[in-house]
């Protein structure tokens, strides 16, 4: 199961806000709202509700939720499935001016007309309100407000109720206009409409039961009240602890059921068309006897109750939380009771009861229902459960139905995939975190020459890209850094003096920055003040030394809140200096113990946010919607869904029985504490890498990785707890032994969920189009998808991406020891490699798409006849095609949206899969995404590469994509471990990809001199020529037939496309773009239009073999003159910070010469434009690098005379113009001045 975020509340755009005016009865919209930069110590479950009515004919989802940055305030979203893509719509409630209590229940009713809702919301103390909204969630004109006191008109019940707090179990909706509460000590139905209320009585509902069994019974009942009198307010059944109403009657009445005090359970039956009383009444007794009432525990909704029908048979589900009573039967017990009850609804007989087993950790409940698109009897359970860190979590049953009872006692627990399960990985992911190490290793390698405070820069770089650049699923169900709210609350917790609101022109990223180093200083200056004791003698170097020493002339931002901080305590930081000099050994231990304690601090800042987090995901409550297999979880800070399942069964596949094995040693490495910290700090290494794109300048960087991996598999297969069964050895050498390393290779580019679950959402994004057909999405209308919907996708994809992940490290633990030699084990590597250097892409930030501000709309369609969905009026509550990151930035968004605003915009007609759902949305947009990460076909484009599946398409397929410094993380794994069974074609044209995005990458500001050079260095390397060439002299006769055949035949003008098609007929190994630049050399348009224009002509075998062996060798020339022009687009003299690296390009042009004169005979190759070509582009990057004899000897060496002679004067234009003339007089005396005498000048074919 995994949980898929629906409604985001507090994140994106802010809402519309309405303010309750008590003076004229209405909501008032409240055009501006002050942001409010502080969080709700505590999340008001009672404010938490799922409702489904109907909304214009559709079937409509209303979720609601307390705000947790103001209080009293509601929010309000509308969901649909039908139509629209622009789901859900959002509102705010200010209830202030109402002066209500916390809120105990909010249920949305359908309204008076088909396009009104009708929200009705009860407080604490009992106190009413109604409002009605338009299809647009716009409050309608008027609400109502009603008091005790003015729905009861008893002044004796009135008195009886004083005082008495509800509670949610103690409310049930019977109608829009007719709500049952339990306000002790009486049961009461209000009628909303009439502002009335009627107590109910077991004796009065006996009485009538009987009157009704007998002909004289009216008589009876009339004289014993006007004999006895009767008294409304009188008392015949203990206060009620609970209550709920059953959902599905369909004989026209309405079944309640009430647990007591005295632990009594009375079923009720109403009709409220005849009596707002109950008609009748039976007291159940179940046979395994409930708690003891006086061991029920005083929290709220400490007794609960959930109900269904199944034909004539009532089920009734009651959960007790006990304090703390243990029971001595069950010492494993939990405090959470649960029982089921069930009996015939129409004959009274004895009921029959079972109690089932909850898990010792369970310690409290959210929610339960027995599940409605369930034929049979399933109850599903969500309760709150203690971890061992002592940090909340959820637990989800399934008691599933039994043929002995009616729900098996034994429950399925699920917890892979919830919001609380990732969130405890993330905090063990903060645990582990070693960054220090990191830097450490570095300092130490580089010596004395980084001080401490470019150190301690290092660290909190790192520690930022963490925080506010998360690549991982994190616990609030978003992809987004914590909010700002959460981050000051943390550092005010921590830091002394920390600022709890916005400093102006501040942002949060350098107020954090700006506080961690305070931080740092205030207890430097501490342990200064309790030091007492002198040091050993040796120079001893404090932090503040170190800053003065290295403190840069032109200081950055970070830079002058480190001396700003420097300056203020200069005067308290003075320590003695001796004469004697410490070891290097002794300045490194210094600065490791600094860098150590400040990475402390940063553990420290990143826990407590975790912490200040968790009212964000807190599960207020849960709902099993009627008409849609959706579970519905409201979180303070996120609405989310379980969807049904879509799960494939992997125990088919004939690699199971690997990926069984493979997943039961990642499991046994993560539940061993001390290789769970040696793999975490592999893979913060492996991060590192990727973030810095070190694997594609430096290859071998990847060695400590894949020895790494191979040691932690090493250590899971030799251990000694039997992680692997024999069964299960015995099928994974059977099913070994008969894969090839080819077979193996394809397994590990598969991807398959796992039985266990221990792979949350693969099982959706891969399971198959054909699972469920009926019903699914359209898409029409080129448009952005709802900004929030978007973030519920990237969320999605995000944990599936992270599955991929764990998926392909299992594979590497399995592969490190079972496979020796072959190259599956680096097909693993370079699978798992890949999927984080994916993760790391998909948060990057980068520009908004411009084609994300049409003003169309996405539409999706969900059958045919659906009458139009309520937002079409919404064009005028803002604009969807919004970044996720708003209100933060409107410019920039992270890349998986982009590639989602793609998805939305260009998948028209594309039918879906997918159920009508509330998520379904949101599968869809991340199936596609992951049918793009798979297969690399989604964008049209013939030379995608796969590994490039999740960047948008680029505007010109010349190029690889438009986002060089992503595609350069995700090409560098494959072109580092490149394998024999990849494609020839392939392979190079990962090398030319990256090549340009290293040649990009080389001009960006933030990287030193020494990065770039390294970055263009390995660009010329992967630009090189290959060995391929044409020396063997029966090629070279072949060529110069070819040659003399074609010249001998007219050359007409004809269409690229057909010179296109006919080369590709001739070479057949060429890819489509390899043949389109192909086509542009002059000398093969010279050559081969003529077989383009004449498809009819015959060559005999001979002619045919030399014209092939032309058409390769043009091939491959055409491929070396490509990386040249990368080279020159990206790398020359006429950049100033290139100057230097002017080799690398005259270097590839020599090279190219050369190989080209192998290749063709020499009197061909003075014919030929691109020859030519080659030496004037020598010659030109010559001068540029002030390169003079290199440029004289290329200008003479130039085939073409009209060349030599503008090249010559441009040559001595640029010597006089440098002051160079002794060189120019040298060059002159040694060579010669003409050169003009050169034979063959005549250049042309």
């Amino acid at each position: 199961m995994v949980e898929i975020g629906l409604v985001y509340p507090h994140i994106a755009e802010r809402p519309r806000r309405y303010v309750a005016s008590v003076k004229d009865g209405n909501f008032r919209r409240q055009e501006r709202v002050e942001d409010s930069f502080s969080v709700l110590e505590q999340a008001q479950p009672g404010s938490a509700s799922v409702s489904s009515p109907k909304l214009q004919g559709q079937n409509v989802m209303v979720t609601t939720c307390a705000s947790l940055t103001h209080e009293d305030t509601l929010c309000v979203a509308l969901s649909w499935t039908t139509d629209e893509l622009e789901s859900p719509v959002q509102i705010e409630l200010d209830l202030k001016e109402l002066e209500m209590g916390p809120l105990v229940a909010v249920k949305t009713f359908e309204g008076g007309s088909h396009n009104q809702l009708l929200l009705v919301l009860v407080d604490v103390q009992g106190k009413i309100l109604t409002l009605g909204l338009n299809e647009n969630l716009v409050p309608l004109s008027g609400f109502a407000l009603l008091d005790l006191h003015d729905y009861i008109e008893s002044p004796a019940v009135l008195q009886r109720v004083a005082g008495s707090e509800l509670q949610s179990t103690m409310i049930t909706f019977l109608d829009s206009f007719t709500i049952v509460i339990a306000l002790n000590p009486f049961v009461l139905t209000v009628d909303l409409a009439e502002g009335t209320s009627h107590v109910w009585s077991e004796l009065q509902c006996l009485e009538e039961m009987r009157s009704r069994a007998s002909k004289f019974g009216n008589l009876l009942t009339n004289v014993s009240d006007m004999l006895l009198g009767k008294e409304e307010e009188s008392l015949d059944m203990a206060p009620t602890a609970a209550i709920c109403l059953a959902p599905n009657s369909t004989d026209g009445s309405q079944y309640c059921f009430t647990l007591h005090a005295d632990a009594k359970v009375r079923m009720w039956k109403l009709n409220t068309s005849v009596s707002y009383m109950p008609v009748e009444v039976r007291t159940l007794y179940p046979s395994d006897e409930l708690p003891l009432p006086s061991s029920w525990s005083d929290a709220r909704n400490a007794v609960c109750m959930s109900t269904r029908l199944y034909n004539d048979v009532y089920v009734l589900a009651i959960q007790i939380r006990t304090a703390g009573v243990i029971d001595i039967s069950q010492p494993d017990s939990s405090d959470c009771h649960l029982f089921v009850l069930w009996g015939n609804l129409m004959v009274e007989t004895n009921v029959a009861s079972v109690k089932l087993r909850v898990p010792p950790e369970a310690v409290g409940l959210v929610g339960m229902d027995f599940i409605p698109t369930q034929q049979r009897c399933t109850l599903s359970v969500l309760l709150e459960s203690s971890t061992e860190q002592g940090s909340a979590s959820t637990m989800q049953l399934t008691y599933a139905p039994s043929n002995i009872s009616i729900v098996s006692s034994e429950p399925i627990v699920e917890k892979n995939g919830n919001l609380d399960q990732i969130a405890a990985k993330e905090r063990n992911r903060i645990r582990f975190l070693s960054y220090g190490s990191v830097v450490v290793d570095k300092m130490l390698m580089d010596g004395d020459q980084e001080t401490l405070e470019e150190g301690l820069h290092e660290l909190d770089s790192l520690y930022m890209k963490y925080l506010f650049r998360p690549m991982f699923p994190r616990g609030t169900g978003t992809i987004l850094a914590p909010s700002d709210a959460c981050i000051r609350n943390a550092l005010s917790k921590l830091v002394q003096g920390a600022a709890k609101q916005q400093e102006p022109g501040i942002s949060i990223e350098l107020e954090t920055l700006k506080t961690m180093h305070h931080w740092r200083q205030v207890e430097h200056k501490r342990s200064l003040a309790l030091a007492t004791t002198p040091r050993k003698p040796h120079r001893s170097v404090t932090p503040v030394e170190e800053i003065v020493a290295a403190a840069p002339k032109t200081l950055s931002v970070y830079d002058s809140f480190v001396q700003q901080d420097m300056d203020d305590g200069e005067d308290d930081q003075v320590m003695q200096v001796d004469d004697h000099f410490g070891t290097l050994e002794q300045l490194q231990q210094e600065r490791a113990i600094e860098i150590e304690a400040h990475e402390n601090r940063w553990r420290r800042f990143l826990l407590q946010v975790w912490e200040e987090e968790q009212v964000c995901r807190v599960p207020l409550t849960v709902s099993w919607l009627e008409s849609i297999p959706l579970q519905v979880i409201i979180r303070a800070g996120v609405t989310s869904a379980i969807p049904e399942r879509l799960e494939q069964n992997p125990s088919n596949s004939p690699f199971a029985p690997l990926d069984i094995v493979a997943s039961k040693l990642m499991k046994y490495v993560e539940d061993d504490e001390v290789y769970q910290a040696k793999f975490n700090h592999l893979e913060q290494q492996l991060v590192n890498l990727v973030s810095k794109g070190e694997i594609a300048v430096s290859p071998d960087s990847l060695t400590p990785i894949r020895q790494g991996l191979q040691d932690l598999g090493a250590w899971a297969w030799s251990s000694d707890d039997d992680v692997i069964s024999d069964e299960e050895h015995t099928a994974l050498e059977e099913a070994a032994s008969r894969m090839s390393s080819k077979q193996l290779i394809s397994w590990i580019g598969t991807i398959q969920p796992s039985a266990d679950g221990s792979l949350p959402g693969l099982g959706i994004v891969t399971a198959g189009d054909a699972s469920k057909g009926a019903g699914g999405f359209t898409w029409s209308q080129d448009r952005v998808a709802n900004c929030q919907l978007r973030h519920s996708a990237c969320y999605f994809t995000t944990v599936c991406l992270d599955s991929v992940r764990r998926l392909q490290l299992s594979r590497c633990l399995l592969l490190g020891d079972l496979i020796e030699g072959g190259h599956a084990r680096e097909a693993a590597l370079v699978a798992y490699v890949h999927s984080v250097s994916t993760l790391w892409a998909s948060g990057q930030r980068v520009p908004m798409p411009s084609t994300a501000l049409r003003t169309k709309r996405v539409k999706i369609k969900i059958g045919s006849g659906s009458p139009t969905s309520p937002p079409n009026k919404r064009l005028s509550f803002g604009d969807d095609a919004s970044s996720i990151l708003a209100p933060a930035t409107r410019n920039h968004t992270t890349s998986m949206d982009v590639m989602m605003i793609e998805i939305s915009q260009t998948m028209n007609g594309t039918p879906s899969s997918f159920p009508s759902s509330h998520a379904g949305a949101a599968l869809l947009l991340s199936r596609i995404y992951f049918k793009a990460l798979l297969s690399g076909k989604a964008k049209g484009n013939s030379r995608s590469l796969p590994e490039l599946g999740t960047l948008p398409k680029p505007r010109d397929d010349s190029v690889a994509t438009d986002y060089p410094r992503l595609a350069l993380r995700l090409l560098a794994p494959f072109v580092a471990c490149t394998l024999p069974e990849d494609p020839v074609d392939v392979v190079l044209y990962r090398k030319e990809s990256l090549a340009e995005c290293l040649l990009i990458e080389s001009h960006s500001d933030s990287l030193s001199i020494d990065s770039k050079n390294r970055m263009r260095e390995m660009a010329r390397l992967l630009l090189e020529p290959s060995s391929q060439d044409f020396v063997n002299p029966y090629e070279s006769q072949q060529i110069e037939a070819a040659f003399s055949t074609l010249k001998s035949r007219e050359t007409p003008q004809v269409p690229h496309s057909a010179l296109a098609s006919t080369m590709s007929a001739i070479i057949q190994t060429g890819s489509e773009t390899e043949i389109n630049r192909l086509c542009e050399l002059e000398t093969v348009k010279q050559l081969f239009s003529s077989i383009a224009s004449d498809r009819t002509a015959t060559f005999d075998d001979e002619a045919k073999v030399a014209i092939t062996c032309l058409a390769k060798s043009m091939l491959h020339l055409s491929r070396v003159i490509h990386k040249l022009r990368i080279l020159e687009r990206h790398v020359g003299a006429s950049r100033k910070e290139d100057a230097g690296n002017s080799e690398i390009i005259l270097s590839l042009i020599s090279d190219a010469i050369n190989q080209m004169e192998k290749t063709f005979p020499k009197h061909i190759c003075q014919r030929m434009p691109e020859y030519s070509n080659l030496w004037s582009s020598l010659f030109h990057h010559s001068v540029s690098a002030g390169k003079w004899r290199q440029a004289y000897e290329a200008c003479l060496k130039n085939p073409l005379s009209g060349r030599r002679e503008s090249n010559f004067r441009r040559f001595v234009r640029a010597m006089v113009d440098c002051g160079a003339l002794g060189e120019l007089i040298e060059l002159c005396t040694e060579l010669g001045t003409s050169i003009s005498a050169i034979p063959g000048s005549k250049a042309t074919i």
